[in-house]
């Protein structure tokens, strides 16, 4: 079950695209910019894997409500945890098309997300 729900959402995100347009930094990786600043709170070890969530949540809520990166952690947030980092990778690079990876979300996504 999990398969299948790792190849719809890396289709989704595929299926939407990710309309750059020569920004500095893309949505994927402005994501990857939250979880760094959730790695750089000092509390953040003390927070519950719903609370990280809630602090990255409301950092695409504010400043990417309807992309596709915005979209795809969403889903991910409710994968495996130990899931989580690749599949969300897989479909940064899908919607890309170049290689993506954040260490501070590599770190992180397992520990944030809802809760299982």
């Amino acid at each position: 079950m999990t398969s299948l729900k790792s190849v719809g959402i890396i289709i989704t995100v595929a299926l939407c695209g990710c309309n750059n347009n020569n920004k500095e930094l893309n949505d994927f990786d402005m994501v990857c910019r939250y979880f760094y600043e959730l790695e750089k709170l000092v509390e953040s070890e003390q927070l519950t894997s719903d609370q990280r969530n809630d602090f990255i949540m409301s950092r695409l809520d504010e400043n990417l409500p309807a992309s596709p990166a915005r979209t795809s952690w969403e889903a991910v947030s409710y994968a495996i945890p130990e899931d989580r980092y690749e599949i969300y990778k897989t479909g940064a690079e899908s919607a890309l098309g170049v290689d993506w990876s954040c260490r501070p979300m590599e770190k992180l996504a397992p520990l944030t997300g809802v809760e299982l």
